[in-house]
């Protein structure tokens, strides 16, 4: 079985963050639906990617 997938890694697939589609499509479908869902909430929450990867404890790169 797949390791599950970090969160800067959803962060990433969710924000397309210089990936392929096909690896974001394997990253989500490989990820926790309550990690996902998390990050997502995060967003949803406002503020641009780095205020939300620094609210997550995730650094853009």
């Amino acid at each position: 079985m797949s390791e599950k997938p970090s969160d800067k890694a959803i962060f990433d697939a969710l924000t397309s963050d210089g990936h392929d589609p096909d690896w974001a499509t394997e990253i989500l479908y490989r990820a926790d639906p309550k990690d996902v869902e998390r990050i997502r909430q995060a967003f949803r929450e406002g503020g641009t990617e780095s205020e939300v990867a620094s609210r997550l404890g995730i650094w853009p790169r």
